[in-house]
């Protein structure tokens, strides 16, 4: 494998009608960047020839600006618990957004989420994340009650993952891979211009609602996952004593969008 040839995929990779993002393509070829190490380790390459190094992907896109990522608009999440998209998809949208609007989680979080990851104690429904990239990110998350309905009817049918059948996917091999992916086309297709939004922004959407609720951010914290830098909370405090249902229960948004939360899916 020569440079010349590394680039020329890593070009193709690039080109704006592979519909694949600059962030994804980074990951490709970080992924191959390491197993080109592992065969020079083995002595199956040259040493200190790798062709996947230094093509700059983790730069800034010439392209213009990041777009920085917001909330989701009260209307915009009205749109899409009311519409449609697939057989497959359909609930599994509706379900993973109550969810995440419930919880502030993420969504392989929820992806990955088993049976036993789910219970139920004397104040309401509960789940437990037990992997993730920071030791921050294991967690314990009460849901709040309009999102419960959710975790009771796939309980019922869990024979293992809470969503069953989902197909791992990328470099990465997640859950949540084809659900991203399909999530997209179907914003896309509902039309919502500005308002559009990844799904990775519900959990904006939900640090914005519960700092309206003026639950203190050391709180939010703990609930979706992030580290408390601190001297005090970050190291001597493991937030264990903090009524995180207390502050679960804080949590609201307008009327519409709450009607659609506690509803049964259809379709």
């Amino acid at each position: 494998m020569s440079r010349k040839r590394a680039g020329e995929y890593v070009s193709h990779l690039l080109a704006p009608n592979s519909a694949i993002s600059r962030r994804t393509v980074g990951r490709y070829v970080s992924s191959l960047s390491s197993f080109w190490k592992w065969l020079e380790a083995r002595g199956w390459a040259t040493q200190g020839n790798n062709p996947w190094r230094g093509h700059g992907i983790d730069k800034k896109s010439s392209r213009g600006e990041t777009k920085e990522r917001r909330q989701w608009t009260d209307g915009a999440l009205i749109k899409i618990l009311s519409s449609s998209y697939t057989q497959r998809y359909t609930k599994i949208f509706h379900d993973l957004v109550r969810l995440t609007l419930a919880t502030g989680a993420r969504m392989e979080e929820l992806c990955t989420l088993t049976a036993g990851d789910v219970h139920q104690r004397d104040d309401g429904w509960w789940i437990t994340i037990r992997e993730g990239k920071t030791k921050a990110a294991l967690r314990d998350i009460p849901v709040h009650e309009s999102a419960a309905h959710v975790l009771k009817r796939r309980l019922k049918d869990a024979k293992g993952f809470i969503f069953e059948g989902l197909i791992p996917g990328g470099p990465d091999k997640k859950r949540s891979w084809h659900v991203s992916k399909a999530f997209g086309r179907f914003t896309r297709k509902l039309g919502l211009g500005d308002a559009r939004e990844v799904f990775h922004s519900l959990r904006n959407t939900f640090i914005e609602a519960m700092e309206a609720a003026e639950v203190p951010e050391s709180t939010v914290k703990l609930i979706v996952g992030h580290a408390r830098q601190s001297m005090t909370f970050g190291r001597y405090s493991k937030g264990q004593r903090v009524p995180l249902r207390d502050a679960i229960n804080k949590l609201h948004y307008s009327s519409g969008l709450m009607r659609l939360i506690r509803a049964a899916t259809s379709g």
